[in-house]
């Protein structure tokens, strides 16, 4: 799109976020980005749609969002506060307009905030998307609070053992043994307990994003490198069939790899360890109809029961001993970060199936983004 299709349409010129229109006014979602100031730096097509044509750059952010003041005071709250917020409110002057569930995310540079909004589902759905708009905004600031008071006395604990194993090492005999053997024992435990918290504040301050076109079969060919020696200690058989040329994505790359070895992970421990039939497999592909990139993890696991796979993507929801019930919650909110999606399905029996769906950005090296003179 150029700059005076841009102006014409009621979008916002270059002088905004250095992000490819196309791309965010594909998106079903409304998205706002506001600066420190309070106003509006872009808003695509669906916020257009959605708050009017007030919604565009240069405007004061109340007034654009003034169907809805709520909005604009959650955006307020996470620029001020520097976490996301999410709320679900009915706009005023509403005619049979449903609610708006809507989250602002602080970006990286200071006082810059994004704002997304979408009407609530019709059905279960609805529900559940109200509940964990809720349950998102009560847990994340539990969780920050948790996550500082545990962290400290964890560190001095493991100091205290990294001592106590000194000390071991100076003594012999069948007591130093057994001493140290405990003593490495409790330190793997402080470091998963450590990893534990550490989830938590990711979950409770997700990590700012810096969009970058992105090559996705290079991304995922960088991740399976990474994770085919586990597969191989646990006797998976992990196939990757090299994909064909897809568009670029906007993405941070390393936050996205994070997403994609989350799920991956989960895969590898839904099939199991030293199973001779333990099958994942890892797909990429295009979504023509949608403009999307599809990157499909696809395991031949025991499948999830459907009376709980509505709830595997709560966050704190775990069928597993050991499980904090964050992996699969944070891939999702990553993903949306990204202005992309995740779905899961599932059979008993058959395996599991998450989808991360990535919108595209149409870059290439040979064909890079173009800016139009102002």
């Amino acid at each position: 799109m150029s700059r005076r299709e841009a102006t014409e349409s009621g979008g916002s010129s270059q002088s905004g976020p250095d992000l490819p229109r196309a791309a965010l006014d594909r998106l079903p979602d409304a998205v706002v980005i506001c600066d420190a100031a309070g106003l509006v730096r872009f808003a695509n097509v669906a916020a257009r749609e959605l708050f009017g044509p007030e919604a565009t750059e240069d405007a004061e952010l109340f007034e654009a969002l003034h169907i809805c003041p709520r909005l604009g005071e959650l955006v307020r709250q996470a620029s001020q506060s520097g976490t996301p917020q999410s709320c679900c409110e009915t706009p005023e002057s509403d005619r049979g307009r449903r609610r708006l569930l809507a989250r602002a995310v602080p970006l990286s540079v200071p006082g810059c905030c994004l704002l997304t909004a979408r009407p609530v589902a019709h059905g279960a759905h609805e529900d559940r998307d109200l509940w964990q708009a809720e349950k998102m905004a009560a847990l994340g600031r539990l969780a920050a609070s948790v996550a500082h008071e545990v962290r400290n006395p964890l560190g001095a604990v493991d100091i205290q053992l990294q001592l106590l194993a000194e000390e071991a090492r100076t003594l012999d005999g069948p007591i130093a043994t057994s001493l140290l053997t405990r003593v490495d024992r409790a330190r793997a435990e402080m470091r998963r307990l450590d990893g534990i918290v550490n989830n938590f504040l990711r979950f409770s301050r997700p990590p700012a994003v810096r969009l970058e076109p992105t090559d996705p079969v290079a991304l995922v060919q960088r991740m399976v490198e990474l994770v085919e020696p586990e597969a191989r200690s646990r006797h998976i058989q992990f196939h990757f069939p090299q994909p064909p040329h897809l568009p670029h994505v906007l993405a941070d790359e390393n936050v996205l790899s994070q997403a994609l070895l989350n799920v991956v992970i989960n895969a590898f421990q839904a099939v199991g360890r030293d199973n001779d039939d333990s099958r994942v497999e890892l797909l990429c592909s295009w979504d023509d109809g949608r403009q999307r990139v599809l990157i499909e993890v696809l395991d031949n696991g025991c499948g999830i029961p459907e009376e709980d796979l509505e709830r595997v993507l709560e966050y704190y929801y775990t069928t597993k001993d050991s499980g904090t019930g964050l992996g699969l919650s944070i891939a999702e909110g990553i993903l949306q970060q990204h202005g992309g999606s995740l779905h899961l399905t599932s059979r008993v029996g058959l395996g599991t199936s998450v989808t991360l769906a990535l919108p595209a950005c149409h870059w290439s090296p040979s064909n890079p983004p173009r800016h139009d003179p102002a």
